[in-house]
């Protein structure tokens, strides 16, 4: 009879520490994953904000795109994120930056507001909205090949996003590549 309740014991103890792992199994919230990302761009941490993508964003685009995007897209302040069809929207105030190309000067323009739809995916960022960047670079050079290359670069990283899918479609991009 001691053996019997032993073992009986022993499974109760089993299925109850089983029961209080499983929630550390899950990772990370989606939530706390996106508010630490938005908060690394926000304290110009660009390097542990790069760290939080996911592989493919950081296979398509370099750690130095990425600085790039997050010095013009430089975060002051940023809304709750709110979940609609796994994408986590974001509204952030940032000051937009103007180059001079004739006197070579970089300078703060005006606070604009943006919106970034993004997804986690096994605790990482899933990111394509380095590419924007060289989208805006490729255009004002009259490149618009390259432009659609980013475009399929970035929807090779993320199909779905809303905001890829958009801008490339507004664009004249085919979004179904």
């Amino acid at each position: 009879m001691t053996v019997n309740l032993l073992k009986k014991w022993s499974l109760t103890a089993i299925f109850v520490l089983t029961l209080i792992d499983l929630p550390g199994c899950a990772g990370p919230e989606p939530g706390s994953v996106v508010k630490g990302f938005f908060e690394a761009r926000k304290s110009g941490d660009f390097a542990s904000a790069y760290e939080m993508l996911s592989e493919n964003s950081k296979n398509a685009f370099s750690k130095e795109q990425f600085e790039n995007y997050c010095f013009v897209f430089r975060v002051i302040e940023y809304g709750t994120a709110i979940e609609k069809d796994g994408y986590f929207g974001v509204n952030y105030s940032y000051y937009d930056k103007k180059f001079n190309k004739a006197t070579g000067e970089l300078y703060t323009y005006y606070i604009n507001q943006n919106v970034e739809n993004v997804r986690v995916e096994n605790g990482k960022i899933v990111f394509p909205h380095t590419g924007f960047i060289l989208v805006r670079k490729f255009i004002e050079e009259k490149k618009v090949d390259e432009a659609g290359n980013v475009f399929r670069k970035m929807l090779s990283i993320d199909r779905g996003n809303p905001d890829v899918r958009n801008s490339a479609s507004l664009m004249g991009f085919d979004t179904e590549v």
